[in-house]
């Protein structure tokens, strides 16, 4: 008896930390706004960020563009022209390193997806992350 009552309880807290419990996140393929341009600009935009993004290049994880042989590379930031973090006021190209598309910490780091986060109002991440305010919008 007690060993159904253990397992059903590791059972019920394996799915409260798989699922959540805070119903109010928004779910994968929902459209945070964010700025475009520079930190000075007080516009936001919508940019669809469906996945990560690639601390090295600046580009969607995974992307066509992502890591591209033969695109040129910034000379201030080191991140590819025209990418989504090129030149955001702060950032530098990381190799290995990937960027959450739903809080915009380091992907798996320790501040990655915490409930606790308070949510920018510019640009829907966490407010303080890496990405906050600084994703530029795709042309």
């Amino acid at each position: 008896m007690k060993k159904m009552l253990c397992l059903c309880c590791g059972l019920a807290i394996a799915m409260l930390l798989s699922v959540g419990c805070n119903p109010d996140k928004p779910t994968t393929g929902t459209t945070p706004p964010v700025t475009s341009g520079s930190a000075n600009t007080a516009s936001t935009t919508s940019v669809s960020l469906n996945t990560d993004v690639c601390g090295k290049c600046g580009n969607e994880a995974g992307g066509e563009n992502c890591c591209k042989e033969g695109t040129e590379k910034c000379d201030k930031c080191g991140f590819q022209k025209g990418s989504m973090l090129c030149c955001a006021e702060g950032m530098s190209s990381k190799e290995g390193v990937m960027y959450c598309k739903d809080c915009g910490h380091v992907k798996d780091s320790a501040a990655c997806c915490k409930d606790a986060c308070e949510e920018c109002e510019k640009c829907g991440l966490h407010k303080g992350s890496d990405l906050c305010c600084k994703i530029k919008e795709k042309k």
